[in-house]
């Protein structure tokens, strides 16, 4: 075999080496950043007064787009916010459930009642579906105050092969 063309076999072998390596590496999708409307009122340490902000979160193929189904993903929230699934968190009128630890979105004006103690849920694992999709409720119950205004606060979510973040931006 000539010198240039073993060179040549070679060079695909290792590419196509590469793209194999490559082939089911995650890749994720959420959002930068989510604006919150906050104003002092709100930012009281469990006092059952906030923000819920839905997040859904995408987890693809980076070499095909196709969405992959039943990774885990971690949520991380910060202290002052509590990652909840849809099972950990309903919506419903005050008066259904009186033994409730209840929540109270202002911004949309409804309550729900959280099915377990938000202080053990800063750190929350979900699996994707079908369709790549993983859903996860961000309960922000208070933000750091930093030179007199609130300061953004940091969600990071990971899987095994990628890793992003969603700031939470006071308005």
């Amino acid at each position: 075999m000539s010198r240039p063309l073993l060179l040549a076999s070679l060079m695909v072998a290792a590419s196509a080496c590469a793209l194999d390596s490559d082939e089911h590496a995650d890749t994720l999708l959420v959002p930068a950043s989510v604006e919150l409307h906050w104003n002092d009122a709100f930012n009281a340490v469990d006092d059952g007064l906030g923000a819920v902000v839905p997040v859904d979160i995408m987890v693809y193929d980076s070499a095909s787009g196709e969405p992959r189904s039943d990774v885990s993903v971690q949520v991380r929230a910060p202290l002052g916010v509590a990652a909840l699934t849809e099972g950990e968190l309903v919506r419903l009128p005050p008066e259904w459930c009186v033994d409730c630890l209840l929540f109270w979105d202002a911004y949309r004006d409804h309550y729900y009642a959280m099915l377990v103690d938000p202080s053990d849920a800063v750190r929350t694992e979900l699996q994707t579906d079908d369709e790549g999709l993983a859903r996860v409720f961000l309960v922000v119950d208070s933000l750091d105050v930093e030179g007199g205004s609130f300061g953004s606060a940091s969600v990071l979510v990971a899987t095994e092969a990628a890793d992003a973040s969603i700031r939470l931006v006071p308005r």
